[in-house]
């Protein structure tokens, strides 16, 4: 990978998460700005490493976990401003979103546990960790922009950006790592290299984008469609819990 793209990608990284602390949009999207910044210093680091170096493959290991979680948070924190006005919804998604990594979690572990072990185990159970929550994220994040357009869900414009953006990342970093796995091993590099490149390219992009929102603006009433669609979710939730014994929510 040459040295010069991740280099274009980490400026543009630190560009993006310079644009947020000066709009203080950070206070809006925070554990989107602790993702840059576990991202960015991660590849600072790695920068300055060689690849086979213990040095490399430690910060890789233990800042790995540190970037999913904090683009977990970055996607539950989109999800839940863009559904303020659709409490329902956005709690059915979530739920959803959450089986949907428990599975990937579980499944993964199994099968790389079970198998024989070696000197990077933990390093074999993250990266395929990696590869199921980003794939679980995108298609979630795709579908709940597609069903939230559908419905015509009215959000603030800067909610609303914030959104495809963060689907564009999810749908470019897919694409990377499907690509990889359909390359052969020599198109690995130049694969990543190009991966590379277009992220550079969306965080400039995002840096001309990212804003905050203001507490006391209000969200957008939802239309017609998106009330309907809340109050069918909100009776199918109240249902499932009455199911399962528990308490309805707000009593």
């Amino acid at each position: 990978m040459p040295a010069l793209v991740w280099t274009l990608n980490v400026a543009a990284m630190a560009a993006l998460l310079a644009a947020l602390a000066a709009r203080r949009a950070w206070r809006t999207w925070p554990w989107f700005a602790l993702f840059l910044l576990v991202s960015l210093s991660r590849d600072l680091i790695l920068l300055r490493s060689s690849v086979n170096s213990l040095r490399y493959f430690w910060v890789y290991l233990l800042s790995e976990p540190l970037t999913i979680v904090a683009l977990m948070g970055s996607v539950v924190e989109v999800w839940r401003k863009r559904t303020t006005t659709l409490v329902s919804v956005g709690k059915a998604g979530l739920y959803l979103l959450t089986i949907a990594l428990g599975i990937a979690t579980v499944v993964t572990a199994t099968a790389t546990l079970a198998a024989p072990g070696g000197p990077d185990r933990w390093l074999q159970l993250i990266i395929p960790i990696r590869h199921w929550f980003l794939a679980v994220l995108a298609v979630f994040c795709v579908q709940g922009l597609i069903v939230l357009e559908l419905l015509g869900s009215r959000a603030v414009r800067a909610v609303r950006r914030q959104q495809w953006l963060i689907v564009a990342y999810l749908l470019l970093e897919a694409v990377g790592m499907a690509a990889n796995h359909l390359a052969g091993q020599e198109s690995i590099a130049t694969v990543n290299t190009f991966t590379l490149a277009a992220a550079a390219l969306l965080y400039a992009v995002w840096a001309l984008l990212v804003r905050g929102v203001a507490e006391e603006i209000p969200p957008p009433r939802p239309g017609p469609r998106a009330e309907e669609v809340e109050r069918r979710v909100a009776d199918l939730l109240a249902s499932l819990r009455r199911a399962a014994g528990r308490p309805p929510l707000g009593g």
